[in-house]
């Protein structure tokens, strides 16, 4: 249709004879010119997107006309904001809105999702290109708001407005950017928009724009425009399209839409040819296309007053597929309202959120690790509402008895739940709270303040079920009074749907509880808790149940309480960004010093946990605690753990190995264990170089030490060259020598004839040009059997720094032992030459192992 034949252009813009109605359709032609070529844009960018370009605006006008009906009040001054507010909707989906591509790949959301992928196989431009588009559209509409009030460069170089009508862009570029905007958000967002904005003294005096109005207007025509113009044949047949993209031009292209012949308040939209069984995906991407527009129109009406109702209110079939294939055809195949059902809720909720997920053991712990995860991330979004200058946050964990029950309950003052969060988030298995788009509504922007929940999965308050008879919660959002508190009880565990009931809360310094009355079995509380160890020969030590609550809760930036029975409540953990946060006392709570008895460690602990440091992410987020380990031999000293979101992944059979103190990681699955950790692999890198260097010169003379950092250095990716050392036997005048080789001095005794013997494990050799030191040798009685011109490496104990691999004569960089003598010797002027001796030596495996043969030569 042309635009200017449409009714709501003819009652406003196409008005002829009023010079004030002139100025303004002027005004707006030349925008609509000016945007003409940042809308092609988008179909430059992503060809594969369904039309964006300027007939897709012009044909809005259409179908916001058919929307509201020939009789729509509408005044010339709101028609040129709504048709500007068409022109801007989408312009900013390319790259040139945002400044170009390096711009858009510089923003913090777009390396946010790059980190999905960077290091990867799926690391590639089409990769990056797919995060281009997904992050475009998830700034879009914020970068609407404002894409009228900067300036863009033209072909002659020189900057200009998009809109040059100095006078409306000021006055009106705003609130034309907000409608704009308004497309993307929540629909009761749009309540946000003003009432209603004056006219200049220039205009008419009934002019009055209704921003809420317009925004209705055009999410409504936007999500009705899926017809065929959308997705034009002749493009349709020059693109090769595939997947999602597919579906939707394969969708639109079929479609068309009208009013109902019979019922003018209603849209009908029909197939204008048949969907095959191939095309099922298509159909139902039309289904929910369909749904959209009528659930906008829907909502549409509950915002605007009655004289500003719609003409259309619904559309035909939109809420059945078997109604909808009435109108929408399909061929030899029958669309259906069946889905996918769960008869048994309880028993699919005890299997996937009880102990088949989590285990056997610590049931009271990993219950405690969920209550306390969902407990932090209230806090920390009433923190990031209210300021933390303003607000701290606190947890309380309390075990008491009540009558002949033992009850565990978990209480924190973060923003608390309204009754609806309560009945479809909290109780909805599978779908987490923080990910649903309710919490915009709820707690509005929340997310652009920064906010990142721990929780991820929406499983994690149903392993209560695991310990817990019967279960209660309390609680109220943290900005309402007490006499909007609401209660969920599970009385029966999940046998029985749960009892709803509004409460007056008892205190204004908590916004939720959670209390369960533990089963029989759990009602024995671990008061002293056996902190194991999986070393042979290892010994396992008890400790008070509040010291382990303290470990679990160690990188927490929240105080979180512990009342046990008839016990004094008490402060087990300060929170980790406190500015009088102890450093050595929490070291000691870390690794259960007081009850390890241990003087070597209590004097490790002395001369190091000055060094821990706090470590950020790319995005400054907190991303851990920590210090190199330095100790020679930490065996399993529980200096040193992995926390997801600050709760500790394990508290048993921990080691300082590689660090003392904790670093965060990114969870690998519901049952959160650690994946990847939350810094990136630079960051950890710089992390652990920077520890070295701190260190200072007490490294060098400490070949232990040393030793122990090269092995840290290489887990964290970083270059041990400069300190590291090989431990070796040699042969001089039939004498065994035993020392320690800093890299350098190694290279010079290799310089004078003499080959290192590098035993390779028979179990890590997969290729010839591949292998890895083994450690389970007697290498004693190897030294005896030594030439004098060979020097046998002792691996001393295993870790990756002993693995390499060789390509044409170059080991792979990778800074393990092989890779550093290898650059150190290059470095000196030399050269390394490596050859093999096959079935050089038995382990103590029984298999035979050969010999990687490193020789030295100018």
């Amino acid at each position: 249709m042309d635009y200017e034949k449409t009714s709501l252009w003819e009652k406003t813009l196409g008005i002829q004879g009023d010079q004030s109605i002139d100025c303004l359709r002027a005004s707006y032609l030349s925008f609509r010119e000016h945007m003409k070529g940042l809308l092609n844009e988008v179909r430059i960018d992503f060809p594969n997107l369904t039309d964006h370009s300027i007939e897709h605006v012009d044909n809005l006008w259409g179908m916001a006309s058919l929307i509201t009906g020939d009789a729509y009040p509408i005044n010339p001054l709101e028609g040129y904001i709504l048709g500007c507010s068409f022109l801007v909707h989408d312009a900013v989906l390319s790259y040139k809105a945002f400044g170009g591509r390096d711009v858009l790949r510089q923003t913090v959301e777009w390396k946010d999702s790059y980190q999905d992928i960077v290091g990867t196989i799926d690391d590639t431009e089409d990769r990056k290109k797919i995060i281009d588009f997904k992050v475009i559209r998830q700034l879009h509409a914020q970068n609407c708001g404002d894409i009228l009030l900067r300036q863009f460069e033209g072909m002659d170089g020189n900057l200009s407005y998009l809109l040059t009508d100095d006078e409306m862009r000021k006055h009106y570029g705003q609130i034309i950017g907000d409608i704009a905007s308004s497309h993307h958000w929540e629909a009761d967002k749009i309540q946000d928009l003003p009432t209603q904005v004056n006219p200049l003294s220039k205009f008419p005096s009934d002019w009055v724009v209704c921003p809420r109005k317009l925004a209705c207007i055009l999410r409504c025509a936007d999500a009705a425009a899926i017809d065929s113009g959308r997705a034009p044949e002749y493009l349709f047949r020059l693109l090769l399209l595939n997947g999602v993209s597919k579906n939707h031009w394969v969708a639109q292209n079929r479609l068309g839409v009208a009013l109902d012949v019979n019922d003018p308040t209603r849209l009908v939209i029909t197939s204008t040819c048949d969907f095959e069984e191939k095309d099922f995906a298509a159909w139902n991407v039309a289904y929910d296309a369909v749904g959209v527009i009528d659930d906008e129109l829907g909502k549409c009406q509950g915002l605007l007053s009655e004289q500003e109702q719609f003409q259309v209110k619904s559309v035909a079939g939109a809420r059945s597929r078997k109604a909808l294939s009435s109108y929408i055809k399909t061929k030899d195949w029958m669309p259906s309202d069946v889905s996918v059902h769960i008869s048994n809720v309880a028993r699919l909720i005890t299997t996937l959120g009880g102990k088949e997920l989590y285990g056997k053991e610590d049931h009271q712990l990993i219950v405690l690790r969920e209550l306390i995860q969902n407990a932090r991330d209230a806090i920390h979004a009433r923190r990031l509402i209210e300021g933390e200058e303003n607000f701290n946050g606190k947890i309380s964990v309390k075990v008491c008895k009540a009558g002949d029950d033992v009850v565990l309950s978990v209480t924190d003052n973060g923003v608390g739940m309204s009754l609806d969060t309560i009945s479809h988030s909290l109780l909805d298995f599978g779908n987490s709270f923080w990910h649903e788009d309710s919490v915009n509504v709820e707690f509005p922007g929340l997310k652009s303040a920064g906010f990142e929940s721990v929780g991820q999965y929406g499983i994690g308050f149903f392993s209560v079920f695991m310990i817990a008879k019967s279960v209660m919660v309390e609680s109220r959002k943290f900005s309402d009074g007490l006499s909007d508190a609401h209660i969920v009880k599970f009385p029966s565990g999940l046998t029985l749907a749960p009892i709803f009931a509004n409460c007056k809360g008892r205190s204004t310094s908590y916004s939720t509880v959670v209390s369960l009355h533990l089963k029989e079995q759990y009602e024995k509380w671990p008061t002293i808790y056996e902190v194991k160890r999986n070393q042979m020969n290892s010994t396992n030590f008890e400790a008070p149940f509040s010291a382990v609550l303290s470990v679990l809760v160690s990188g927490l930036d929240v105080d979180v309480y512990y009342k046990e029975f008839d016990e004094e409540e008490k402060l087990v953990h300060h929170r980790i960004f406190a500015s009088d946060f102890d450093k050595k006392a929490w070291l000691r709570e870390l690794s259960f010093a007081d009850y390890q008895q241990d003087k070597n460690l209590d004097d490790y602990i002395d001369a190091n946990y000055n060094r821990l440091q706090y470590i950020y992410d790319e995005r400054h987020r907190f991303a851990g605690l920590a210090a190199i380990g330095t100790r020679f031999l930490p065996l399993q000293d529980f200096l040193g753990g992995s926390t997801i979101g600050g709760l500790l992944t394990g508290i048993n059979s921990r080691t300082g190995e590689h660090w003392i103190g904790i670093i965060d990681n990114k969870p690998e699955s519901a049952k959160r264990g650690g994946g990847e950790y939350k810094a990136s692999p630079s960051i950890l890198r710089k992390w652990a170089e920077t520890q070295v260097n701190d260190l200072g010169p007490v490294v060098f003379p400490d070949f232990q030490m040393r030793f122990r950092l090269q092995l840290a250095m290489h887990f964290f990716k970083a270059d041990p060259s400069r300190i590291a050392v090989a431990f070796c036997f040699l042969k001089n005048n039939n004498t065994i020598q035993f020392a320690a080789h800093p890299l350098e001095g190694l290279v010079e005794l290799l310089t004078s004839g003499k080959k290192l013997i590098f035993v390779d494990s028979t179990l890590g050799s997969k290729m010839e040009n591949e292998g890895h030191g083994d450690v389970y040798l007697d290498f004693n009685r190897l030294a005896s059997n030594l030439n004098e011109d060979e020097i046998l490496y002792n691996p001393l104990m295993n870790s990756g720094f002993l693995s390499y691999k060789i390509i044409d004569g170059v080991p792979r960089n990778d800074y393990g032992f092989i890779d550093c003598l290898y650059r150190m010797a290059v470095s000196l002027g030399y050269k390394i030459v490596f050859s093999y001796i096959k079935n050089y030596v038995a382990s103590n495996l029984g298999l035979m192992d050969r010999a990687l043969v490193i020789e030295v030569k100018k």
